[in-house]
């Protein structure tokens, strides 16, 4: 006889609708934790790695340092000019079968064709991960629904110094994270934070000053489309002395940056040309949610300006 049915007058059960989302202290973290669970799953402990990652004396690799951290090894496949895989990662995916592959949607730019890049790796039984640390995670986007898990940055996106997402695509079978926890204030934050306003005003920034910027003699290979973006990564003109440029520009107080300046040294990067002109020659000028109209207008005027003088 069945046991009689007893309704509550509140739900008890969370799992059932877990959406495989955990929040960590940093995206570094959830990647680390992606590696070490995919470990215990029996994963093969070796990654293949787009050859076009940062470092700094200050935090050191966000991407291989948690690689190492977890104790996997690594190889590095060649890129495109836009910095999604190149023809020469479908050689090593043959050489290593059974490796796991992370991919990077830098500065925000969808990977060209993930999707079949995603089909090839679940019919290879290959592990794929999305590195989105500089993606708004608006729980709008396909980008991080793609790979078996995904990380996102927060502090690279909203005021905050801390905080990452991790997303886990088999999440019944996730180990709970429970010493990266991301803090309150950061948790806070993203609740109160529009985030579809947010990447609206991104998105017309980056549009306003992507119209600005054409015929520059910059290279602008990355254009504006649905994604939102991080920054507006360029490639200075051939010739133009990148540091002199970036180094009058921080004078007249434009916050820009340069991903990467300087890749790990596991990178060969006579090995990877495309890699090493990125490297030499970028420069990525904010575009962020707290810049309007005017802003933008400025940070345009004084490029132009430097960039005649450097």
């Amino acid at each position: 006889m069945d046991e009689p049915l007893k309704i509550p007058k509140e739900p008890s059960h969370g799992g059932r609708f877990h959406n495989g989302l955990y929040f960590t202290s940093a995206a570094r973290r959830g990647l680390f934790h992606l590696l070490k669970h995919s470990a215990l799953l029996g994963s093969r402990q070796h990654i293949l790695l787009p050859a076009y990652i940062g470092i700094t004396e200050r935090e050191g690799s966000g991407v291989l340092d948690p690689i190492i951290e977890a104790g996997w090894t690594h190889d590095f496949y060649p890129l495109s000019p836009d910095l999604s895989p190149a023809d020469g990662l479908d050689k090593l995916l043959v050489a290593e079968p059974g490796a796991a592959l992370l991919v990077i949607h830098y500065f925000g730019w969808p990977v060209h064709e993930i999707g079949k890049l995603a089909d090839r790796c679940r019919a290879e039984g290959r592990m794929l991960f999305e590195d989105c640390a500089h993606v708004l995670h608006d729980y709008g986007s396909a980008i991080g629904s793609y790979g078996d898990g995904a990380i996102w940055s927060i502090h690279k996106t909203l005021p905050v110094n801390s905080g990452g997402i991790v997303k886990w695509s088999g999440y019944a079978q996730w180990v709970e994270v429970t010493a990266d926890t991301m803090s309150q204030d950061v948790i806070v934050t993203m609740c109160h934070t529009d985030l579809s306003a947010v990447a609206d005003q991104r998105r017309r920034n980056f549009d306003q000053l992507f119209a600005r910027l054409e015929g520059s003699g910059c290279q602008l290979r990355w254009q504006p489309g649905d994604h939102t973006a991080l920054n507006m990564p360029l490639l200075v003109p051939q010739g133009v002395d990148r540091f002199e440029l970036y180094k009058r520009l921080i004078q007249r107080e434009v916050g820009v940056v340069a991903l990467y300046y300087r890749l790990v040294d596991e990178i060969d990067i006579e090995q990877h040309p495309v890699s090493k002109e990125i490297m030499r020659r970028i420069l990525n000028l904010p575009i962020h949610q707290d810049l309007g109209h005017r802003e933008i207008e400025f940070i345009a005027e004084t490029f132009l300006t430097e960039l005649n003088a450097a």
